[in-house]
């Protein structure tokens, strides 16, 4: 990886932990997306991470992401993707909300895009994750941004007719267990084995860092 690749810039280390008031509304913001009946990008605690990240210098970016399991054997689904900087991690499905677009609908159009199908019996799972998006640790040019994403849960087909170049693979919970571990996996975890009993998780916030 090239030099200037490898070392945090200003903006990784001033903002390399979330700090109280964000985290705060963060935990705030997976309380308000999971009682609710339709999760929305509109609630009081986005309008103030908003205010809190523009007076930080910083934009905030909604998006979410979807933990998809298939009904024939209750797999979930993982890609295998390939960043910027040329390393390769496993991810959900998911990304970035269009203008006026729900939880729900940006999820919908986000996992077609990402696998030929859409996604059913969506709901929030109770766990937003957030993290700095623009990073040099990334080789990423954009303006810095939080991006906050609500995990919703649901099942998709057992055929993907096209995930555009994306490389699938479908996991037991053990097994996803048994991987390397991240700061994801201990809550994504939480809610794979709430969503195997029908149980709901407390809503929780994690800051993922570079």
């Amino acid at each position: 990886m090239p030099e200037h690749l490898r070392a945090p810039s200003e903006i990784d280390l001033a903002h390399a932990v979330p700090g109280a008031e964000r985290a705060a509304l963060a935990g705030q913001l997976a309380t308000e997306l999971v009682g609710a009946v339709e999760p929305s990008f509109a609630t009081a605690a986005w309008s103030q991470l908003h205010e809190l990240d523009e007076r930080s210098g910083l934009g905030t970016r909604p998006a979410m992401r979807v933990v998809l399991r298939r009904p024939s054997d209750g797999r979930f689904l993982l890609f295998r993707y390939r960043f910027r900087d040329g390393t390769q991690r496993w991810i959900i499905p998911g990304g970035g909300a269009e203008p006026g677009e729900t939880p729900f609908e940006a999820a919908t159009r986000e996992v077609f895009e990402e696998t030929g199908t859409r996604p059913r019996d969506l709901r929030a799972s109770g766990l937003v994750l957030y993290h700095l998006l623009a990073s040099r640790l990334y080789g990423d040019s954009r303006p810095a941004m939080v991006q906050y994403s609500p995990v919703l849960t649901g099942t998709i087909d057992d055929e993907l007719p096209d995930c555009d170049g994306r490389d699938p693979h479908w996991f037991t919970v053990d097994e996803f267990e048994a991987g390397p571990r991240r700061p994801i996996s201990t809550p994504l975890i939480a809610i794979l084995r709430a969503s195997e009993r029908g149980d709901q998780v407390e809503p929780q916030a994690v800051w993922l860092p570079a």
